[in-house]
């Protein structure tokens, strides 16, 4: 892949700019599809086209492959992580394991109308944002309504284990809402305001069951998207040059 074009969309930063910005602008490129699977990302070549020393790019680079974004393939460098079948099994099932738990111990607090005025008000910018054609915002509001709901559980491992996943769920979920925009949409709406309902009249089952076909539905359509590109002829790979 054309270095050039690859990176038209990243502007210069200034030289002085800390790791946290560096690592928002890789971060950003590989959930954007800037950066797309696959592709190798050389830190040489980032860091010049970014206007800053190796350094950060490369502790950028590194932190990314905590988060399960970047891999690391001996003797050939580091390159953008393709989601497997696996991948998307293990983040589903302990997404919905932690918001299970989550939602007991945060829907006492949840039911104050500040909370609930809040919930709604992120569940109304997600759909006004996929009207709009704005799916990445979509996603971040979508994956905030889920934030939220953990943070009230006033459980710091579990709110810490669950943003462990965020990176990779925004980056699934953004793909999934790429091919299925429609039906993902009206199922989505339709399952977080009934998530709202349930909080309402503190339905603690209601709410864990309709978690679960919430992240059932993703998954399943995740795996299907994963199996219809497998069947299909692989591209060349993007490389940084």
């Amino acid at each position: 892949m054309d270095e050039n074009h690859t990176l038209k969309n990243i502007r210069r930063i200034h030289r002085d700019t800390s790791l946290d910005l560096v690592l928002e602008y890789i971060r950003n490129a590989i959930l954007d599809g800037t950066f797309p699977p696959g592709m190798q990302l050389k830190q040489s070549v980032i860091a010049k086209n970014l206007g800053v020393s190796q350094g950060p790019t490369r502790e950028a680079l590194i932190q990314l492959v905590g988060e399960g974004l970047v891999e690391i393939q001996s003797f050939h460098g580091m390159f953008v992580r393709r989601l497997g079948q696996k991948d998307i099994e293990e983040i589903y099932q302990l997404r919905l394991a932690l918001e299970s738990l989550a939602i007991k111990t945060a829907l006492p607090t949840l039911k104050a109308p500040e909370q609930m005025q809040k919930l709604e008000t992120l569940v109304a910018a997600t759909i006004q944002a996929e009207e709009g054609g704005n799916y990445d915002q979509a996603v971040a509001n979508d994956l905030a309504f889920h934030h939220f709901i953990v943070d009230f559980s006033g459980n710091q491992r579990l709110i810490n284990f669950w943003e462990s996943l965020l990176a990779q769920s925004r980056y699934i979920l953004r793909q999934l809402y790429q091919v299925e925009r429609e039906m993902f949409h009206e199922n989505m709406a339709q399952n977080h305001l009934v998530i709202l309902e349930g909080i309402r009249t503190q339905d603690v089952p209601a709410i864990q069951k309709i978690l679960q076909e919430h992240m059932e539905y993703a998954m399943t359509r995740l795996l299907r998207l994963i199996q219809s590109q497998n069947s299909m002829p692989q591209l060349a790979q993007g490389q940084l040059r």
